[in-house]
Order: structure tokens, then sequence, then C-alpha cells
């Protein structure tokens, strides 16, 4: 017994070595051709809701000056009625990456929002689906001003961006 016990760890690590691992699959790339309909990866940078731009905006940012500019926008209210300083906006590499900006601007109450739900590869263009969202009937929500902003990063895309939006009501009923 006691020398199954040395053996096996042995014998486990022989098992192992022998095993083949997988060829690594290589990260796609987002200019690779793809079949419309197909989704493209993004990743959320935040969303805010009690501070933003006082009007709407869908925006598609390509460099940092625009960026930094933008980023005061989105914390000008806060900044404004909360007197704070807005923090840095994230560090984006420009050369590879875009950032799509999408507010709904000044709301009278809470149960609006904003979000990008996906991003596709169209036919000539790459499309953002963006889910805008409005309170309903009987729905309880707060009576505050509210600034629903979704903020997303993505590669930049080989096709024209296309923003198209979905307006959708709330029933709470």
């Amino acid at each position: 017994m006691r020398a199954l016990h040395w053996a096996l760890p042995s014998l486990i690590a022989v098992t192992l070595a022998s095993v083949q691992q997988p060829a690594m699959a290589q990260k796609p790339s987002f200019r690779e051709p793809s079949a419309p309909g197909s989704p493209i990866l993004f990743w959320r940078l935040g969303a805010l809701n009690n501070s933003g731009p006082r009007q709407p905006i869908l925006e598609v940012i390509q460099d940092e000056e625009r960026w930094k500019s933008i980023w005061g926008v989105l914390y000008a209210t806060h900044i404004h009625e909360n007197y704070i300083r807005a923090p840095q906006p994230p560090k984006i590499d420009f050369s590879r990456e875009v950032i799509v900006v999408l507010a709904l601007g000044q709301r009278g109450s809470g149960g609006h929002a904003i979000q990008a739900t996906s991003v596709l590869h169209g036919q000539d263009r790459t499309e953002i689906i963006v889910r805008r969202q409005a309170p309903g009937e009987g729905c309880a929500v707060t009576l505050a001003f509210t600034y629903p902003v979704d903020i997303i990063r993505m590669e930049i895309p080989s096709k024209p961006i296309a923003i198209l939006t979905e307006d959708v009501t709330v029933n709470c009923k």
C-alpha cells in the first residue's frame, strides 16, 4: 500500500504530461469579416443616473481631447449640485478603441434608463442597439431629476457606426 501511495503522484504527473493540451484559441479579431447580425464584444465602463448632461447625447468618442471634454459634461451636474470634483476619466487607447456615450438628458423623475444592449455586425455598418426606457402607468418613481447615462468601449470597427434606439415604456400595473 505504501508503494502505491508514493507511486500515485508520479502516475498522475506522467498522465497529465501525456495529455495533449488543446491549442490556445486566438482572440477573434474585430476586423475579421463576420456575418450580419453576429455580436461584437463591448465593455461597459459605467452607468450614471445622478449626474449627466441636461441634453441627450448619443456619441462615438474617437480621441482623448473629446473624451476628457465629454467626461466633464457627464459630471457637471453632480459637481455643481454637490460641490465635488469629477474623478479622472479612464485611460483609453484611442488607436485601438472608441468610447460610446449614451445619455438621455435630464428627466423629471426616476424610472428612466438608457443602455447599450448589443453591438452587431451589420451589412455595411456596425450597429449599436440602445434601449431607452421610461416609466409607465402605475410605476412608483422618485420625484427627483435624473440624468441616465451609459458608457461603453469597444475596438475600433472596420465599418461606420450606427446607433439604433428602441423606446420602451415599462407598465407597472
